[in-house]
């Protein structure tokens, strides 16, 4: 069934906290990584949004939402690859992470962070996501749950706010910079394995691999899964 584009694509309890959030902070400037009703719905939503930028990378997607968007609302195509490194002007007083490579989104958001400005990401309780936890000073969690798949298991849900503390520029100058926390290499792994890794949002770089090599392939990915939902 096709997706309409009047309500975001989020569960009832995740769109009541994010309205609750708006009505909160009365974000004026909004980066999106991933569009979709949520660039219809809020922007028409909340007069007090000046400017909504969205980062989506499916041409359809982005053809389905001309015309329907509020005047402040600019949704900007960007391929696969440049995702999560999209060319935006400006700092954004609020984030929201809903689309393609959510960790590499959920890096760079501190880059385009106002001060005070939050990150909000959506399906955070899944296990591949928990690395964004490291980048950031607070977290919150929003809303948690559940949701049944097509598999007859279930997917973890829900939206969890970041934040990091800001100081001021003469300030800065005397404190010592932390560094930048380590990257885990992912492994290899088949097209097959990484798929159905980004569907459940797993990190790959948690999975043995059993592969020549290393190389995690279809049955690591399958009994990773398992093991997080049993």
């Amino acid at each position: 069934m096709a997706r309409t584009y009047d309500v975001p694509w989020m569960q009832a309890q995740d769109i009541a906290a994010m309205n609750h959030l708006f009505e909160e902070q009365k974000p004026a400037q909004v980066l999106e990584f991933g569009a979709g009703g949520s660039t219809v719905y809020w922007p028409t939503k909340y007069g007090f949004i000046e400017r909504w930028v969205a980062v989506e990378h499916s041409s359809d997607v982005v053809q389905a939402l001309s015309g329907k968007t509020a005047s402040s609302v600019r949704v900007t195509f960007v391929s696969l690859d440049d995702f999560s490194t999209p060319d935006v002007e400006g700092k954004f007083d609020l984030i929201i992470v809903d689309g393609h490579d959510r960790l590499g989104c959920m890096e760079a958001a501190r880059g385009f962070l106002a001060p005070g400005g939050v990150v909000v990401l959506h399906d955070a309780q899944r296990v591949g996501y928990q690395t964004a936890w490291q980048w950031y000073d607070h977290a919150e969690t929003l809303t948690e749950g559940r949701v049944p798949d097509e598999r007859g298991g279930f997917k973890r849900d829900g939206l969890v706010m970041f934040w990091n503390d800001f100081v001021e520029v003469d300030e800065a100058l005397d404190v010592e910079q932390k560094p930048e926390p380590e990257i885990e290499v992912i492994p290899a792994a088949t097209q097959a394995a990484q798929s159905l890794a980004m569907e459940y949002g797993l990190d790959l770089a948690l999975v043995e691999g059993t592969g020549d090599g290393g190389r995690v392939v279809l049955p690591d990915v399958r009994r990773a899964i398992e093991n997080v939902y049993e």
